[in-house]
C-alpha cells in the first residue's frame, strides 16, 4: 500500500464520520422545530387544565374573581395598616428631632434659637 492509499482510506473514513455527524445534527434540529412548534398547543393545554382544577376544587369563574378581589382588598388593609404605624414613628422621631438643641455655626449670632442651642462663632 502506499501512502496515498492510506490517504484515501482516511479521507473515506472522515467523510463517513461527516455524514453521520449531519444526520444526527439534522435530527437534533428537527425535533427543536417540533417542540418549538408545539409550544403554543402547550399554553392552551396548560390554561384549560388549570380551569379544570378550578371547577374541579368546587369553585367556578365568579368564586375565582370574588376570592381574588377580597384577598387583594386584605392585603391593601395591611399595607395601609402598615404605612400608617410607619408614619406615626416618622411623626415621633420628627418631634423629638424638634425638641433636641439645635446647633449654629457662623460668623453672627442667629435670629431664632431657643434654651439648650448651641452657636459657634467664628473670629477673624
Amino acid at each position: 500500500m502506499t501512502i496515498s492509499d492510506y490517504i484515501t482510506i482516511v479521507g473515506i473514513i472522515v467523510g463517513a464520520i461527516g455524514i453521520i455527524v449531519g444526520v444526527i445534527g439534522w435530527k437534533s434540529l428537527s425535533t427543536a422545530n417540533k417542540i418549538r412548534n408545539q409550544a403554543s398547543d402547550i399554553n392552551n393545554s396548560t390554561i384549560q387544565q388549570a380551569q379544570t382544577i378550578t371547577v374541579n376544587n368546587g369553585l367556578d369563574n365568579y368564586a375565582v374573581i370574588k376570592l381574588s378581589k377580597e384577598t387583594t382588598m386584605e392585603e391593601l388593609r395591611k399595607i395601609i395598616c402598615q404605612l400608617n404605624e410607619n408614619e406615626n414613628r416618622i411623626t415621633a422621631v420628627m418631634d423629638q428631632m424638634e425638641k433636641a438643641p439645635k446647633l449654629y455655626v457662623g460668623k453672627e449670632e442667629p435670629l431664632e434659637t431657643k434654651s439648650g442651642d448651641v452657636w459657634f462663632q467664628f473670629l477673624d
